[in-house]
């Protein structure tokens, strides 16, 4: 066998030295776009960042960015910060609940696009993967006053010019792990409304409006998984409060002992519209095992609801609830308050029953 071998590469030297060169070639090739995509990475982190502060109308930051030709086109960054819009000149501007906290902040991000690049057209890219997103809503008295104009974009870089010529990017589907959504709110007494996203997948990103949304989230009290489909958007870059959203979810295994005196696990379904600051909620909720101190036994307690929910506390108004509670029917209103740990949440008497289903 190494005879014939041998004697069949004697014969074929040329053979030999083609693939030789095919090879010599290729590492050629390989150094020389390794070297420009190196040279491109500054150019796209630049683009990313500049594109962020357009859209934001805000300072942007991102400590680390890199690409690579694996299969096409890899990116992957981490650090990525976007502050609050500056007021523009001669606006004021009430303190920030903490001047340090970015609007936004991401741990790290990759996506994957092919090798395929038209001046003048966007590079496609059909998923962007996100981890440790953090989106902190501020409140409305927080936000810039005294102009009708747009806040002023952050200051120009000294960098790479951006030209006609410059790559844009468009992008389908954005799947998202572990979100931490938090409304703040400027109202004494208050704490924060904050909410643990496990999973969040957006489609339709890069169409301009409204966004499609499927998403799994922990609510804080009573304890229990939300999931909920439905649209997000635009994005009110002035106000992100003011962002619409609506949906239907679906809310399991809420453990109402959470709350003094009452005990059950409860389950809902309904749809919502409204602002992240406002919503308008329709449902109906099923405990087979409410128990109140005013009862011995366990009662099946099931309620029909339409309520106003304030997104930056959790403040729930309720008009009206129909109920029933074992054998007995009724319809109540009012008040659903949060306050701060060490206070006591209350709600109005009548209601108490019904009270605790968003």
């Amino acid at each position: 066998m190494t005879e014939a071998r041998t004697s069949f590469w004697g014969r074929h030297r040329w053979l030999k030295w083609a693939i030789l060169g095919v090879l010599a070639v290729m590492a050629v090739l390989a150094g020389i776009a390794g070297y420009f995509l190196h040279r491109a990475e500054p150019f796209v982190r630049a683009r990313i960042v500049k594109g962020l502060e357009d859209h934001f109308h805000a300072r942007v930051e991102l400590d680390s960015f890199k690409m690579s030709l694996v299969d096409g086109l890899r990116a992957e960054g981490g650090g990525l910060r976007i502050w609050p819009p500056a007021p523009p000149e001669g606006a004021t501007s009430a303190t920030a609940t903490n001047p340090d906290q970015p609007l936004i902040s991401l741990s790290q991000f990759r996506f994957h696009a092919a090798l395929r690049y038209s001046p003048g057209k966007p590079i496609h890219i059909s998923t962007v993967e996100l981890s440790g997103l953090e989106v902190h809503v501020p409140p409305k008295s927080h936000l810039v006053r005294g102009s009708t104009a747009p806040a002023n974009a952050a200051p120009a870089k000294n960098g790479p010019a951006y030209t006609s010529l410059a790559p844009t990017f468009e992008v389908d589907t954005v799947i998202c792990s572990g979100t931490h959504l938090v409304m703040e709110t400027d109202k004494p007494g208050k704490v924060p409304l904050e909410f643990e996203i496990h999973q969040l997948t957006l489609r339709n990103v890069s169409k301009g409006g409204a966004m499609d949304f499927v998403a799994d989230l922990t609510n804080p009290r009573p304890t229990g998984i939300i999931h909920t489909t439905g649209s997000f958007g635009p994005w009110v870059v002035a106000d992100p409060g003011e962002s619409p959203v609506e949906g239907q979810y679906e809310f399991d295994h809420a453990d109402l002992s959470d709350f003094k005196g009452i005990s059950g696990i409860l389950s809902s379904t309904g749809k919502y519209q409204g602002t992240l600051r406002e919503l308008i909620v329709d449902g109906e909720t099923d405990t087979p095992e409410f128990k109140l101190p005013e009862f011995g036994n366990a009662l099946h307690l099931r309620t029909n609801f339409h309520a106003k929910v304030d997104g930056t506390n959790g403040d729930t108004w309720l008009d009206p609830v129909s109920a029933t509670l074992g054998q007995s029917h009724f319809t109540a209103q009012g008040q659903v308050v949060r306050v701060a740990p060490g206070e006591a949440d209350h709600a109005p008497e009548p209601l108490a029953p019904a009270a605790i289903l968003i």
